[in-house]
């Protein structure tokens, strides 16, 4: 067979392969037309493919299948033994994979003598997606440079077309051989291991996962210096980078089923979480001499089920006469040394959960040093809840069991904490969570603290019967400087949370602890020292403690969220908090910041529901500060909120943002009042959506309805700025504007720099008739937001106006000389032209505020300063259709 004919049957077998099996009749006829040796040919090797394993219902397996087929056929090809190659002759095959073969190379242009390893693309194996693959891995290879990685020497094709590259040639023993026929103790195969960590370190450094770590791709010198070989699956993790990344899914997803990592198994995305895991595997066979998911016995099909399902047993159960004594050590003494700290290390890089992996292999290696040093180490073993509530998630297909399984665990106190309560203890039923502190005030910690604070009060605030001081309120109090009793009484709660953070390299340590505001007594503390990347998980423990200690109700589903640690990777996580940091703050310029902050947590994780979430509000927010138009934010904020459903139908996040747009973009009243109750549901204590349901019963006329729904939002959070002018709004709206003018003092007595309120309050003293306080709010909002606040002429007319006509006559002459520089917002156009007389233009302008999806044109029905207009034909059509962006 020729080289071309060989490629043919290859390219078509290979795409024939990757169709369902009731295509592939009709798919190879098509393909080899009139041509029936090529047609015969290619069913020959499909059916040798299918029959090389015992199942093919995953596409790894037919991988396998293939490869070995065309192993076959090259052996048939011949040995490219005794070839030239670039300056170099090959000398002996010293291993083969599936894409290429290894050769010992000498040189012969007798420049100088050297011994050198040369990776040839295997004949047949040469489509234009192996050869990419190939170079790919040549690349990778020429940017890496590291004493335990073995280096690139030089590269080229041969005269026939077959490209080469030239390495490092790497005399000595696979590491597992290398440490059986050495008798290696336990510590020496640890810093073994440390070698090996350090190559894989450098390359992720250098955003490159290698995918296939294994003890066969390290060979250890006869020096004892590990060397990591094959990176023929490795993957560029920058999408940025000029390289060519290697995203094999589908047919050609090549691995090593006993290395690989479950999501590696699962044909998931995987990144260096997966080569920590394979680094695990290796690591438990280092110590044990054997694999944790063997699959001696099993299919393809059991054993991947097993590394996806089955927790492996810790290390030191497994000891056998044989294993011991290749380690110089007796059975009992080598269970007693792999018990405790090397349990922990192992059974951590093997966790099933990506996330809950050491989150770098520099982490990883660090634990193995602090154990050989005699320190503590950072990973700690799983609790027997935790273990517990995992293994029922892990099996969520039997629901009933679990329902029964968590039940079982609740009776029998999976919160062991709260047995320590004295019974006569009052209940706890209102707590507020300070901020927490941070040993670097102002730092990078200032996010973490901030997210740290946040998320244990939205946890906290799903407990029935519990009152929770939600974040604005509680904010007053940060720097940790506040005594907790008298914030506690501040805000007539009767518990405080405080807590410290502080870094120490790659870990956090955190300190927390329960007060009782009623005697100053101590309810509680504990200290959590984790990997940095480790803080979404400590905020599930903490939370979970705290519920125990206070011994709060929560329904089945609410008791799984708590104890939820997150779905993302310790780089999403980091990136989502970030941008509820910035979102936080909200001006314009920040939320552009948590705008860019969530994409890239979504980028990192794409199944990041809550950084959806957050990324639809962000969206949201920027148009409601008049900083981007709705038309080009409506349709991102609304994919990003569908997508947070999509992922976790039970995130009230998710629900208040899809909430928002369907109530200020789409004006579907129905559909938003639905998802604000689903919301408030979900998360009872979400003052943000309770804010936000209350601006939309106000907007709909149900003005009693709204300030009843702005109280509760209130209580949850008493010292919120924005809540308690909202509060004022919605008085105005409903024509109560001496409350409104009462509530607005209110909150310039808490913070007289809060911009919004003067807003709220300059419109009631406009219905008042009081135009120089009026003028006076008007100046005060515009100076604390940075414009200019002199008073101009047509200002003091308005401010000793003596008649409407003539107070918003002199409004609009200073809005009109103002817009010049600063822009009109149609609204508030609508609003001062209809005041001043003029209401053709002023629905001309109303119109444009509806086209624009003007924040405030959600307030249509209910705004007094459109009274003027209400009685035409023009206004009536306008409310009886639809405002909204988008079909």
């Amino acid at each position: 067979m020729t080289r071309e004919r060989w490629r043919d049957v290859k390219a078509i077998t290979a795409d024939a392969l990757g169709l369902a099996e009731h295509e592939r009749a009709v798919f190879i006829a098509s393909r080899c037309g009139a041509d029936q040796a090529l047609c015969r040919e290619v069913q020959s090797l499909v059916a040798a493919a299918l029959k090389a394993t015992d199942l093919f219902e995953r596409p790894l397996i037919s991988t396998a299948g293939l490869h070995a087929v065309l192993t076959e056929a090259e052996l048939a090809v011949g040995s490219f033994v005794g070839r030239r190659v670039g300056a170099y002759q090959l000398v002996a095959e010293i291993g083969r994979g599936g894409m290429g073969t290894a050769y010992l190379a000498e040189r012969v242009d007798a420049a100088f003598e050297k011994r050198v390893a040369v990776k040839l693309i295997k004949r047949g194996m040469d489509s234009d997606a192996i050869l990419r693959r190939f170079l790919h891995e040549r690349q990778i290879l020429a940017t890496l440079d590291h004493p335990n990685i073995a280096r690139l020497l030089d590269g080229g094709a041969t005269d026939d077309g077959l490209p080469y590259f030239i390495m490092e040639y790497v005399d000595g023993l696979r590491i597992d051989v290398y440490c059986d026929s050495n008798q290696l103790s336990v510590s020496d195969r640890l810093n073994l291991f440390l070698g090996v960590c350090a190559a894989v370190d450098h390359a992720h450094q250098n955003r490159i996962a290698h995918r296939d770590l294994k003890p066969a791709n390290v060979v250890v010198t006869r020096g004892g210096v590990p060397k990591l070989l094959d990176f023929g699956i490795a993957k560029l993790l920058d999408p940025e980078s000029a390289l060519l990344t290697n995203t094999a899914t589908g047919l050609l997803r090549p691995m090593t089923p006993e290395y690989a990592s479950p999501e590696q198994i699962r044909g998931e995305a995987v990144g260096t979480s997966s080569d920590i895991y394979s680094l695990g595997v290796l690591l438990y066979e280092l110590l044990t001499g054997r694999n944790p998911q063997s699959s001696m016995g099993r299919t393809p099909q059991e054993t991947e089920r097993s590394i996806c399902e089955e927790v492996p047993q810790p290390p030191s159960t497994g000891v056998d006469p044989d294993a011991a004594m290749r380690r110089r050590s007796a059975p009992e003494a080598l269970r007693r040394r792999l018990a405790g700290d090397l349990d922990t290390i192992v059974l951590t890089a093997l966790h099933k959960d990506p996330a809950r992996r050491y989150h770098s292999v520099q982490l990883l290696a660090d634990d193995i040093r602090r154990h050989l040093n005699g320190d503590r180490i950072l990973a700690r073993p799983e609790s027997t809840a935790a273990r517990a509530l995992r293994q029922l998630r892990e099996r969520r297909h039997l629901v009933a069991a679990a329902a029964l399984g968590i039940t079982a665990l609740l009776v029998l106190g999976v919160y062991s904490i709260s047995t320590s309560r004295r019974a006569d203890q009052p209940v706890i039923s209102s707590i507020a969570v300070l901020p927490f502190a941070s040993s670097q005030p102002g730092g990078d910690l200032d996010y973490l603290t901030e997210g740290m604070t946040e998320n244990v009060i939205r946890r906290l605030s799903r407990a029935s019967g519990l009152k929770v001081i939600a974040r604005d309120s509680v904010y007053g109090y940060a720097g940790g400087k506040s005594d907790p009793r008298q914030a506690g009484r501040d805000l007539g709660v009767e518990a405080v949370l405080t807590g410290r953070m502080t870094r120490q390299g790659a870990a956090l340590v955190i300190d927390a602890e329960l007060v009782d505001v009623r005697d100053g007594s101590r309810l509680w503390g504990d200290r959590f020292e984790r990997p940095l990347a480790d803080v979404q998980f400590v905020q599930a423990e903490l939370s979970q403690q705290i519920a125990s200690r206070l011994r709060l109700r929560f329904t089945l589903s609410q008791r799984q969220r708590l104890a939820q640690s997150g779905a993302a990777s310790p780089e999403a996580y980091q990136l989502y908090l970030r941008g509820l940091y910035f979102w936080n703050k909200r001006t314009a310029v920040d939320l552009r910041k948590s705008v860019s902050y969530f994409n890239q947590a979504v980028q990192r994780e794409p199944s990041f529901a809550a950084a959806y979430a957050g990324l639809a509000d962000a969206y949201g927010l920027l148009t409601e500060y008049h900083a981007v138009p709705a038309r080009d934010t409506y349709a991102l904020a609304k994919a990003a909120a569908e997508r947070a459903l999509a992922l976790d139908d039970g995130l009230a996040e998710a629900h208040g943002s899809s909430a928002y747009i369907k109530q200020f973009y789409e004006w579907d009243w129905a559909g938003a009042e639905a998802e604000f109750k689903r919301a408030l549901e979900l998360d009872p204590g979400y003052a943000t959506v309770h804010q936000w349901y209350a601006e939309y019963l106000s907007a709909m006329g149900r003005h009693d309805e709204a300030l009843t729904e702005i109280r509760r939002a209130a209580e949850v959070d008493p010292l919120s700025l924005i809540v308690n002018s909202v509060q004022a709004s919605l008085l105005y709206f409903a024509r109560r504007y001496d409350d409104a003018i009462d509530a607005c003092h209110r909150v310039i007595e808490m913070d007289g720099n809060f911009p919004e309120v003067f807003e709220y309050l300059k419109r009631a003293y406009d219905q008042k008739g009081l135009y120089a306080d009026s003028i006076a709010a008007r100046q005060t909002r515009r100076r604390l937001v940075g414009l200019n606040a002199d008073l101009t002429p047509a200002l003091r007319v308005a401010a000793n106006a003596t008649s409407p006509r003539e107070y918003w006559t002199a409004r609009l002459q200073q809005e009109l000389a103002e817009s010049k520089a600063e822009g009109l917002r149609p609204f508030e156009m609508a609003e001062i032209v209809g005041q001043a007389g003029d209401p053709s233009h002023a629905l001309d302008w109303l119109e444009q505020a509806c086209s624009d999806n003007d924040f405030m044109i959600m307030t249509i029905r209910v705004a007094p300063n459109l009274d003027p207009l209400r009685s035409t034909a023009r206004f009536r059509a306008l409310l009886a259709r639809t405002c909204r962006v988008g079909p």
